[in-house]
């Protein structure tokens, strides 16, 4: 990918972390992403979780377009950081739905 094509993701990524970071405190802005077909809302850490891991993408996009070594030298450990992040908070919003 060219760095234009980078940084125009990261714009894109970022608008949208905005959009589900916007969901932590406005529960009208929380969806439900359920596989058990019952569409129940997510809560304020479930989207918290979905917002730090595109916050991680686009951090490492627009890092990726400028060419900053000390975060594309670690974009492997950042992403993997975010999905950890997103992961605990999926365990936790299952937890709290199940009791």
């Amino acid at each position: 990918m060219t760095d234009t094509q980078y940084l125009i993701g990261g714009v894109i990524c970022g608008a949208f972390t905005l959009w589900v970071f916007a969901g932590v405190w406005s529960p009208k802005m929380r969806r439900g992403f359920n596989w058990d077909g019952t569409n129940r809302r997510s809560s304020a850490i479930g989207h918290l979780g979905w917002s730090l891991l595109t916050a991680a993408v686009t951090v490492v996009l627009v890092a990726s377009g400028l060419h900053y070594t000390p975060i594309t030298s670690r974009r492997m450990w950042i992403l993997g950081l975010g999905f950890l992040l997103m992961f605990v908070a999926f365990i936790y919003d299952h937890i709290d739905k199940e009791t």
